[in-house]
């Protein structure tokens, strides 16, 4: 009979696992450590110094048989084996199969069989390594072993299985294990709930018994608990979303639930509503004890998800939910404020402030001015940044500094959809520096009338009342349209306006030279601060730049009659019961440091310059002027002209009544002219 090695496995699939064991018959002498003492190979002969056999307390009850009973007998001829029988006692026996001599020793048992990779359809089977014994080339030759050995001069593994009962009992045989030194056997095709049986044999070439070990056994695919501390983030700008939870042990992979709540769940993975899906994640995606999952999110959406544990033997766990997260989508809102009043381009230099505030909750801004609930920010250079705003709808408004308005408004409505919104550009134009207005008086115009009324004027009538509570027209050729600026600029309070096309002559420098030359003239002034007659005079000169200067006192009436132009370096007043009446062929420019003129000026052009540094001081001018030419009102106060005006004109009506005679009877309409 062949000398094999058996062990032999029966389980079911998806259940437990037992094990029971035969009572050995018989075991063979190991002569190996004779022969390892130097004994001959062929005779066994010489004294052993080692046991006499392998492993003997495994297959003989614990008995253990001196290593004298084997030196008993001595060595064995060719043909021959030392063989221990269940007597105990050592001989030398025939070989089971032809061949021949010397001393041989069976392999240890494939055992324990141990499972793994268990499903429903398939399982491993491995055993650790076993001891071969000695095994003699010129020994015997291999045992016959039902077409599944490992062939003459070899040694390894065989196996069986089989289904419904063991294999020599009428189980059907289902699957063979031909020889292998591989210490596993990967059998698939398997039926779930099925009983069977698996036999693995060791087989060395001199083996001259067979040594069997049945073992029963019953599998249940194991369980596998439930995952724990599920945790998710999805950072800023809610593009990627990342899921966690704790690592399962045995778990081959995880079920991963996850829905986008912009849709309801409709349970199917198969087919998911748009942005629900499921994911296995292998058990490969888990380190430290963590496992973790990635997803492309969408922007502003909410996520609620839920998983379990699996392995593969299809045991799978309770299910955990997460807690529901959002991806909040954030962006960035730019854009630029200029210094134009075109609302295109860039022609002017940025204004360099202005405060940019942003609706529909957080975010922040370079330069954070803290706004309660809106995000502010002030603005650097002319640029603006808007950032870690949630996707909305925002209203962005520039609240610019006194002396600036808006030309095409000052918000717009921006959608935020995206990680850069679209730009949103405010264009603001400076409030004009040089504006006037008149007080109780009258204004006429040939050509054109000009005063850039600033939104912000405390007033923004041309004319306002004046001390006794009314106010005169403003009249204009007939095709002259009054200028008023884009600030809310106006006539008066009562509007009260005309376009004529009547020419009168010209009142100018010539006119008044010819009509006063029977009248008496002083030549003696030739500028500085004004003469002090005591009482009527007229003073005529001529040639280079006249610069005047000072006051007229009580009852003091002045006519200055100048072939040339008049500069006016300081303040000129006037006493309520004087009279001041200057007129020159070319110019009258005042200095941008007087602050007061008062009088009747009449000359070819009038000028009122600024000095060009935004802070002239404002002028109070009390009277008339009257330009047949151009009247330039340029004196500038920046944004400190921002609510009054730096220039104001106030009708004097008692020039009228202190005007001397021989003015009367030539200049009978003051008020219509006047301005």
């Amino acid at each position: 009979m062949a000398k094999k090695i058996l062990t032999r496995i029966a389980f079911l699939i998806l259940f437990s696992f037992l094990v029971a064991l035969d009572s050995p018959v018989k075991a063979a002498c190991d002569s190996s450590g004779c022969n390892e003492q130097g004994s001959a190979f062929n005779s066994c002969s010489g004294t052993c110094s080692d046991r006499c056999w392998n492993d003997v307390t495994q297959y003989i009850g614990g008995v253990v048989v001196d290593i004298s009973d084997c030196d008993s007998i001595g060595g064995c001829s060719a043909g021959k084996c030392c063989i221990l029988w269940q007597h105990w006692t050592p001989e030398c026996g025939d070989c089971c199969w032809s061949g021949g001599g010397g001393g041989c020793g069976d392999p240890g048992q494939p055992e324990p069989l141990s499972f793994s990779s268990i499903t429903s359809t398939s399982v491993r089977v491995s055993w650790p390594a076993v001891n071969w014994g000695f095994e003699n080339a010129h020994g015997c030759s291999e045992p016959p072993d039902a077409g599944i050995g490992c062939g003459s001069g070899n040694r390894g593994y065989v196996g069986k299985i089989c289904s419904g009962d063991y294999c020599s009992d009428g189980g059907t045989l289902v699957d063979t294990l031909s020889c292998t030194t591989n210490r596993y056997w990967d059998i698939s095709g398997l039926n779930s709930s099925t009983n069977y049986y698996v036999y693995i044999w060791s087989i060395n070439t001199c083996t001259c018994d067979t040594r069997k070990k049945d073992t029963f056994a019953t599998l249940v695919c194991p369980a596998v608990s439930s995952p724990a501390n599920l945790a998710s983030v999805c950072p800023v700008p809610g593009s990627n979303a990342s899921l966690t939870w704790n690592e399962v042990a045995g778990a081959s992979y995880y079920h991963l639930r996850v829905n986008d709540t912009q849709n309801n769940w409709n349970g199917s993975c198969s087919s998911p509503n748009p942005g629900d899906f499921c994911a296995d994640v292998q058990s490969t995606a888990c380190s430290g004890g963590s496992c973790t999952y990635s997803f492309t999110s969408d922007l502003d959406h909410d996520y609620t998800w839920w998983l379990d544990s699996r392995n593969d033997c299809g045991s799978l766990s309770a299910l955990t939910v997460g807690s529901p997260f959002h991806c909040q989508a954030i962006g960035t809102i730019t854009g630029s404020v200029y210094d134009s009043c075109s609302c295109t381009g860039t022609e002017n230099s940025p204004p360099g402030w202005g405060v940019m505030s942003g609706f529909e909750g957080g975010g922040t801004c370079d330069g954070s001015a803290g706004c309660d609930a809106l995000a502010c920010c002030d603005i650097h250079g002319n640029n603006y940044v808007f950032t870690e705003a949630e996707y909305g709808n925002y209203t962005i408004f520039i609240t610019p500094p006194l002396g600036w308005y808006s030309i095409c408004g000052q918000s717009q409505n921006i959608t935020l959809d995206s990680p850069l919104a679209p730009v949103a550009d405010f264009y603001f134009c400076r409030e004009p520096g040089s504006w006037w207005q008149a007080v109780g008086a009258s204004v006429h115009a040939e050509t054109s009338v000009s005063s850039q009324i600033p939104s912000t004027a405390a007033d923004k009538s041309l004319i306002l009342n004046g001390l006794d509570g009314y106010h005169g027209i403003l009249s204009y050729r007939s095709g002259v349209l009054p200028d008023l600026g884009t600030g809310g600029g106006q006539v008066s309070v009562g509007g009260e306006e005309a376009g004529s096309s009547y020419l009168d002559i010209d009142y100018d420098y010539s006119w008044w030279l010819e009509h006063l030359e029977d009248e008496p003239k002083d030549l003696s002034f030739s500028g500085g601060s004004l003469p002090h007659p005591g009482g009527e005079a007229i003073y005529k000169t001529s040639g280079g730049p006249l610069n005047i200067s000072g006051n007229v006192g009580a009852n003091e009436k002045l006519v200055i009659l100048h072939d040339g132009n008049i500069n006016i370096n300081s303040d000129i007043q006037v006493i309520n019961s004087g009279f001041l009446l200057v007129i020159a062929s070319g110019q009258i420019t005042i200095d941008p440091s007087v602050e007061f003129v008062q009088g009747i000026f009449i000359a070819q052009n009038i000028n009122v310059p600024t000095a060009g540094s935004e802070d002239d001081p404002v002028l109070y001018f009390s009277g008339s002027l009257i330009a047949w030419g151009d009247i330039s009102l340029d004196r500038d106060r920046g944004l400190a002209g921002a609510v009054n005006p730096p220039m104001t004109f106030t009708f004097r009506p008692d020039f009228m009544a202190n005007a001397p005679n021989f003015i009367k009877m030539v200049f009978y309409d003051w008020q219509q002219i006047s301005g």
